[in-house]
C-alpha cells in the first residue's frame, strides 16, 4: 500500500533494505525516503537527508500471535502473565518507546542542518484527496472477502487522529 500510495503523490517507489539506503541516497540513486526518524539516527541518515517532512503516509501495526493449541496448554497462571504483560500494556510501552525514538532522530537532524516541512492543512487535504480512491479500493477488496473492511478502515482512522494530535 505504502509503494501504491507514493505513487499517487507522483514519486516513483523503490524498495531498499534499509541498510543499502544510506548510500543510495548519498549517491543520489534515490531522492528520499519514507521511514521513521529512529531510523534517521540509527542508520545516519541525517547526513545525507537534508529536508524531512512531517507527513503520516503509513502506520506500522503491530501484534503478537500464538497458536491456540499452544495458548491452550499454558497453566491459567502462565496466560495471564502474558495477557498481564502485553495488550494495552506493551502497545502503551512500545508507543513511548517509538515516539522517544523519533524524538532521538529529528534532534539528530537538527543538529547536522536539516530543514523541517510541516504541510498546511489545505496541502495535507490534498494528500488525502489523492490516496482516497486507494482507500476505498482497500474497503472495497476486504468487503469481498467477506471483511468488514469499512469498520476497520474507520476504525482506524479514528484512532489515527485520536493518538495523532
Amino acid at each position: 500500500m505504502q509503494m501504491q500510495v507514493i505513487k499517487e503523490l507522483g514519486g516513483s517507489p523503490l524498495t531498499l533494505p534499509v541498510p543499502e539506503l544510506y548510500d543510495s541516497l548519498q549517491r543520489g540513486m534515490v531522492d528520499g525516503t519514507v521511514i521513521g526518524f529512529s531510523a534517521v539516527k540509527d542508520f545516519k541518515l541525517y547526513e545525507v537527508l537534508k529536508y524531512h517532512t512531517f507527513a503520516t503516509l503509513y502506520v506500522m501495526p503491530m501484534g503478537m500471535a500464538i497458536n491456540p493449541k499452544t495458548w491452550d496448554s499454558l497453566p491459567p497462571d502462565v496466560q495471564k502473565i502474558i495477557e498481564d504483560l502485553t495488550g494495552a500494556r506493551m502497545a502503551g510501552t512500545a508507543g513511548a518507546s517509538f515516539d522517544q525514538y523519533d524524538l532521538i532522530g529529528q534532534d539528530f537532524a537538527k543538529k547536522a542542518g536539516a530543514e523541517f516541512i510541516t504541510l498546511s492543512p489545505e496541502e495535507q487535504k490534498k494528500w488525502i484527496d489523492r490516496i482516497k480512491p486507494l482507500n476505498d479500493k482497500w474497503v472495497a477488496d476486504m468487503g469481498g472477502k467477506g471483511l468488514p473492511g469499512k469498520k476497520i478502515f474507520e476504525e482506524a482512522s479514528q484512532l489515527v487522529q485520536k493518538y495523532s494530535k
